[in-house]
């Protein structure tokens, strides 16, 4: 398991955290702390560590979402609570190997199907006999939802009927004579369910241990528990396994291998940064904006506007005086975007639509490919020719740059634009043809705002199709390797860990 004491005396800022801070304060603290994925990832098992780590973040994320005035005072009074009742937090381990085990209740069991199941220290007072420990017991007649189940072993009879049923093919089921206990070696018989299945579907085998196992055995129970090795090349085949490739992970890898494989596929848990998450508040409020024009059939007001915005806002995490700051920001500049382009506003057809998940399919080849698009507008109806529009919350970029015809252009909008209208092309369940796709920068420029709209061309498709094929390829080869261009490691989020002695 993850020891979370160690990983505090990683993070500086627990030095100077008061648990009078908000939970939010917190929250974006420790999980932007470079220190922390330092230490993750210098371990010999980072993948099972970061899968016990990102349940914490999940949980962490929940009660900062939840509520704004939650202390971290009130964390800590919840976790102990946790402890001292023996609470564990959602667990999603990872599949390391498919050459393996899985360990389960007789409970959790149900609904699943094994070739072979092991039954594991069957024997009396485990299944079946329990000692009953209450000091008084009711009679059925008195209780008006009592079970008139008179057989004490009723309940245990069935849940060893579910675990027998769980095995497709062979159930092995094995019980000792006696068993190490805290106050010692305690004497065990088999359960009595044993004599209960037919004898001609039994093959009992009796072993008895030679002296030399009998040492050996010992031997290992004296020696220390061996530590998990680094299974990280297994680890990370099984996340390929059903990997979708979006553009942003495209992306992400032609800048540096090492940052896809932290944030793509191992998704190293770091609370969003802040700009990121005014981003996707933007993005939720101009959503509802062209949802609510398409089903009323008429412009919201500005004040709508300003309300989903905040009401966006409210949804992601930030510090009370960051939040602040984003509020009249973003207020600024949606009130500008409204009164420029009033006269512009017509319903779309989709807003938010998710490709390549769920129902829908794209597929090229074998590489499933998935992406969001922000909004889409119809051209003309009876060819459905349609255009895709992407909202940009950054800096606004002059066609040059996007399309990469500038000195330090990264090409990653224009990119993101072929995506796009290659989804469309795969799409087992898109009934439209992509043949316009635009930027909107919601940023103004000068107090301009600009939007850049582009012909897809067979061409650019083509070249993109390429490159995602020739990009996988290196992917499931296991090809991670770091950036060469350092200018890109000034602005990542990783950049303590790669360089903790800074950039040379």
């Amino acid at each position: 398991m993850l020891n979370l004491a160690k990983v505090v005396e990683k993070i500086p800022y627990f030095q100077t955290l008061h648990t009078n801070h908000t939970f939010r304060e917190f929250f974006e603290k420790v999980f932007q702390d470079s220190g922390l994925s330092e230490y993750l990832l210098s371990q010999n098992n980072p993948g099972i560590l970061l899968s016990y780590f990102q349940d914490l973040f999940h949980f962490c994320q929940t009660l900062a979402k939840e509520n704004a005035n939650y202390r971290l005072s009130n964390f800590i009074k919840d976790l102990d609570t946790l402890i001292r009742q023996s609470i564990k937090l959602p667990s999603s381990e990872p599949i390391l190997q498919t050459d393996a085990v899985t360990l389960t209740t007789a409970h959790k069991s149900k609904g699943l199907e094994w070739d072979t199941v092991f039954i594991y220290r069957f024997t009396d007072r485990t299944w079946g006999n329990k000692i009953d420990r209450s000091l008084l017991r009711l009679p059925a007649e008195v209780l008006e939802f009592a079970s008139v189940d008179t057989d004490p072993n009723a309940e245990d009879r069935r849940l060893f009927y579910v675990a027998l049923t769980r095995a497709k093919k062979n159930l092995i089921i094995t019980h000792a004579n006696q068993y190490q206990s805290e106050s010692g070696v305690r004497q065990a018989l088999p359960s009595l369910f044993l004599s209960e299945l037919p004898e001609d579907l039994v093959n009992k085998i009796i072993l008895e241990p030679t002296q030399e196992e009998y040492q050996k055995s010992q031997a290992l129970s004296l020696s220390p528990v061996p530590t998990i090795k680094d299974d990280e090349k297994e680890y990370l085949k099984e996340l390929l396994t059903d990997f979708k490739l979006s553009v942003t992970a495209l992306n992400t890898y032609l800048d540096c291998g090492y940052k896809f494989k932290l944030n793509n596929l191992y998704r190293l848990p770091r609370a969003k940064d802040a700009h990121l998450s005014f981003g996707t508040a933007v993005h939720g409020a101009l959503e509802k904006f062209h949802r609510t024009l398409r089903d009323q059939k008429q412009t919201p007001t500005k004040g709508h506007l300003l309300q989903f915005f905040s009401e966006s806002l409210n949804k992601e995490i930030f510090t009370p005086v960051e939040r602040n700051r984003r509020k009249k920001h973003g207020d600024l500049i949606l009130s500008s975007y409204y009164d420029y382009y009033l006269d512009q506003f017509t319903p779309a057809i989709a807003t938010e639509m998710v490709m390549g998940r769920g129902s829908s399919i794209c597929l090229l080849e074998d590489i499933q490919l998935t992406g969001n698009i922000d909004r889409l507008d119809l051209i003309d109806a009876n060819t459905k020719e349609v255009k895709v529009v992407d909202y940009k919350t950054g800096k606004a970029q002059t066609r040059n740059e996007i399309e990469g015809k500038t000195k330090n252009a990264s090409m990653h909008y224009k990119r993101q634009l072929v995506f796009y209208r290659l989804l469309g092309d795969l799409s087992n369940n898109f009934p439209y043809k992509v043949k316009e796709a635009e930027l909107d920068f919601i940023e103004p420029d000068n107090g301009k705002f600009r939007r850049e709209k582009f012909e897809i061309t067979l061409e650019e498709v083509k070249e993109l199709k390429d490159l995602i094929k020739e990009t996988m390829e290196k992917i499931r080869a296991l090809k991670f390797n770091r950036t060469t261009d350092i200018s890109l490691c000034q602005s990542c989020e990783f950049l303590s860990h790669c360089w903790p002695n800074g950039v040379r």
